[in-house]
């Protein structure tokens, strides 16, 4: 006996749901978390340590690519490796 199809068989899980005539950009869609806001935030006053950056979010590097992700420009611009001590600034 062949079997029917389903009424879902054409829906696709991936395809994004957005008013018709409505393009929306890939960091339109999600929002900055507040570690990320603070992380961003505390940069916006001046180089910071990872030392401060974990104060703030334990996970601090995902933070700092998350907001590189919405186009936010930050780098490390100086490493102490015998201290583990790093510095972040916005660009």
């Amino acid at each position: 006996m062949p079997s029917q199809p389903s009424f879902l068989s054409d829906f696709s899980r991936d395809a994004a749901i957005t008013p018709r005539g409505v393009t929306l950009s890939a960091p339109a869609t999600r929002r900055l978390s507040k570690q990320c806001c603070a992380i961003h935030a505390r940069l916006q006053k001046g180089p910071a340590t990872n030392s401060e950056l974990s104060q703030l979010a334990l996970s601090y590097t995902r933070r700092l690519s998350d907001l590189r992700e919405h186009g936010i420009a930050v780098e490390c611009f100086q490493r102490d490796d015998t201290t583990g001590l790093n510095w972040y600034r916005l660009v």
